[in-house]
């Protein structure tokens, strides 16, 4: 049984690490769509 957890988490590691990349890259994406507003309000 423990065999089998640890092949379904390094299997899942990888689902993981791609779920991470993307959600950090979406929020990067949020606050420089953030800082464009901001800087477009101070012109």
């Amino acid at each position: 049984m423990k065999k089998f957890i640890l092949i379904a988490m390094v299997m899942m590691l990888p689902v993981i690490t791609i779920s991470a990349c993307n959600t950090i890259k979406g929020m990067g994406q949020d606050i420089q769509s953030g800082a464009t507003t901001v800087q477009n309000a101070m012109r």
